[in-house]
């Protein structure tokens, strides 16, 4: 097992937080499990790194954010003002 500590502001996340949390993950070598307080800030990576990379659109992020029970508005806020 691994540990990669990569400190996130929820209403601060940036783009190199984005690239650091998709970098971790691609890196892996097996299960990821990304774990914070509450989960709200690591869906909230995985969610952003999907639609940055068009992986996902922002509705389809939106809904697997929300399916996996939490509130999409943090998320799906963060996208206007970056270009998303």
């Amino acid at each position: 097992m691994e540990y990669r500590h990569l400190p996130v502001v929820l209403p601060e996340i940036s783009e190199a937080d984005i690239r650091a949390f998709a970098g971790a993950m691609a890196a892996a070598t097996g299960p990821v499990h990304a774990h914070c307080r509450s989960g709200l800030r690591s869906v909230t990576l995985w969610a952003l790194g999907q639609v940055t990379t068009e992986r996902l659109t922002p509705e389809q992020a939106q809904q697997a954010v929300s399916g996996a029970g939490y509130d999409p508005k943090a998320t799906m806020s963060w996208l206007p003002g970056h270009g998303a």
